[in-house]
């Protein structure tokens, strides 16, 4: 008997050490922004890629945090004339994707190595003057823009194929760029190496778009417009050629995903409510959706920042989180990485379950 206590207490003292997850604040840049988004975060968690934002939500300027640098470092712009730059995303090796818009309707993409030398990898149309949309594939070989454009180092820059004569926007790329994910013609959509594939409607939804994607390009998370009122959107799920909506968070009359785990499990979105002021919230098929206090208190034992907390992207390992907190009146701003526990700590805690009761452990580390 008294060897069982004591193994349950090994086991506990194990689990202690492994099932936290930690927090860690990333320095604002010097340069003046309304707030800074994160777009992308590396495999290791070592680099992440931030956009500043002004305050009609235009894009300023393309900022990158290494792990223990003391803020975020400017991303050069290779143009000077250039109205603003934006990063895409991040690779495994902490490249960059980065965009320029040259005021002529044309967004200049480029590739920032670990040592932030930028690279011209093509230029494109945007489909709006000042704005577009892109993606990098997590090993750095093929990119994705808006509207329906793909590139990679052999093939160049090739249209994708469209669901028709609407607009389309390029959102997400996996892992080895096999699947793109975005909108074709208001309909959610995947392209592959076969084509263009329409994911399955919400019957009555005037328009939809997936947002994130897993890597393994099992499971999308998106949007798609409330039938009994096509001005709002609704978080919705596809897996299996199905779609599934989500709940909408508490006091919210209209949400969407922006991303989800790796594996298909957790998807993270902003929802708002009638008089607006947009929350963070986290969806899973046991708990439903949860406000992003609530998920990251639940889960992890964590206690996040001010009063707003998005989580705005996810390393393809699921591991590394990084998002933004913000005050109801968006006069501050946190930007913020949260380390989750390895995979195999589950298990560990799993088999434990039994002897650890519900206790839960807090770990809050700022650096």
């Amino acid at each position: 008997m008294k060897t069982s206590w004591l193994l349950a207490l090994a086991v506990l003292s194990v689990s202690v050490q492994v099932q936290a997850a930690n927090l860690y604040y990333v320095a604002p840049p010097a340069q003046p922004n309304d707030y800074v988004w994160a777009t992308g975060v590396s495999n290791d968690g070592m680099v992440v890629g931030f956009v500043g934002i002004d305050k009609y939500s235009h894009p300023i300027q393309a900022y990158r945090w290494q792990a223990g640098s003391p803020e975020m470092e400017l991303i050069p712009r290779i143009s000077q004339t250039s109205s603003g730059s934006m990063c895409f995303g991040i690779s495994d090796d902490g490249s960059v994707l980065g965009y320029e818009e040259d005021g002529g309707g044309y967004a200049k993409l480029y590739l920032a190595d670990p040592q932030l030398h930028a690279a011209l990898v093509t230029q494109v149309p945007t489909p709006f003057i000042g704005y577009a949309y892109g993606a990098l594939s997590g090993d750095g070989r093929v990119v994705a823009a808006s509207p329906n454009w793909r590139w990679d180092a052999l093939g160049g820059v090739k249209a994708l194929p469209t669901l028709g004569t609407g607009p389309s926007d390029v959102a997400v790329i996996t892992r080895d760029g096999g699947v793109i994910a975005g909108m074709s013609s208001y309909k959610a959509c995947c392209w592959t190496s076969q084509g263009i594939v329409a994911l399955a409607p919400v019957s009555g939804s005037s328009s939809s778009g997936a947002e994130a994607i897993t890597p393994d390009g099992a499971v999308a998370v998106g949007y798609a417009t409330n039938p009994s009122d096509n001005r709002l959107p609704m978080p919705v799920l596809w897996k299996d050629g199905l779609v599934q909506i989500a709940p909408l968070p508490d006091g919210a009359n209209r949400a969407d995903f922006m991303r989800i785990t790796p594996n298909g499990l957790t998807a993270f979105g902003i929802g708002s409510g009638p008089a607006g002021g947009d929350r963070g919230f986290a969806w899973d098929a046991v708990h439903g959706s949860r406000g992003i206090y609530q998920w990251a208190a639940e889960e992890y034992g964590l206690q996040l920042p001010l009063d707003n907390c998005f989580i705005t992207a996810v390393s393809e390992n699921g591991q590394y989180l990084a998002g933004l907190a913000t005050t109801t009146d968006n006069s501050q701003f946190e930007a913020f990485v949260i380390v989750l526990p390895e995979p195999a700590t589950a298990l560990i805690l799993l088999s434990a379950w039994p002897l650890l009761g519900r206790s839960r452990v807090r770990s809050l580390r700022r650096s």
